[in-house]
């Protein structure tokens, strides 16, 4: 294993994630690369710190107040954007009637 793919793993390594033949080989690269040992080793410290903190309650209003902002805010802004690069029927239309004009006049 080299190390760009062990340190792919180790985070999922942590969180116990992996496969048995993936630990296996994880596992044998650790005990062999120094480097990718103490990435290990940071990676569990900073997880473990992490899993130590106290969550914060969100303010009892808080989705109500999202929500309220959502529903004021303008919902044209990214409908017309899309507009612009999306065809119309119409458009549509006449694409697929030149397409047939053309391959007809191609034919005959």
């Amino acid at each position: 294993m080299r190390c760009s793919e062990a340190t792919r793993h180790l985070q999922l390594y942590i969180d116990s994630q992996l496969t048995l033949d993936q630990v296996r080989v994880l596992e044998a690269h650790l005990a062999l690369c120094p480097a990718c040992r103490n990435e290990c080793l940071f990676l569990e410290e900073v997880t473990s710190t992490l899993g130590a903190l106290k969550s914060v309650a969100e303010p009892a209003e808080l989705t109500l107040h999202i929500m309220q902002r959502v529903a004021r805010s303008p919902q044209q802004r990214n409908n017309r954007q899309y507009s612009l690069l999306r065809p119309s029927l119409l458009e549509w239309l006449a694409v697929v009637v030149l397409a047939t004009i053309t391959t007809l006049g191609a034919i005959l």
